[in-house]
């Protein structure tokens, strides 16, 4: 029964790690600068020994990995950008409110607070 909570964290992780950190390892690799620096790395991985026969499973298992960790290095800025977010999103109520009590609490017309046009 343990396996069975565990799917729910597995498929956050897929998606709330690997798939940012996916998109942001293939921008990164769209540029040459990119291609030289995972070519270098590969080699790093493979200890110097990289040729057709295992280059597939290392390219595969250290794209996972990095894709993986970025995701986790990119995940509080993805939270402080939701905050940012949230905090915008609910600044129109901020302005309603306004608009019917002012600022010291009373409440108003509509005709004494500042309306911004649209």
């Amino acid at each position: 029964m343990e396996l069975v909570k565990l799917i729910p964290q597995a498929f956050f992780d897929f998606f709330a790690r690997l798939v940012p950190g996916a998109l942001a390892l293939a921008i990164f690799l769209a540029n040459p600068y990119g291609q030289n620096q995972w070519r270098m790395l590969l080699e790093s991985f493979a200890a110097g020994k990289l040729d057709k026969s295992n280059l597939a499973t290392l390219a595969v298992s250290a794209a996972i990995m990095t894709a993986y960790v970025v995701g986790q290095l990119a995940a509080p800025f993805g939270k402080a950008m939701q905050r940012v977010a949230e905090t915008i999103a609910t600044f129109p109520k901020a302005i309603i409110y306004l608009r019917k009590h002012g600022l010291d609490g009373k409440r108003y017309g509509t005709g004494r607070c500042y309306k911004p046009r649209r």
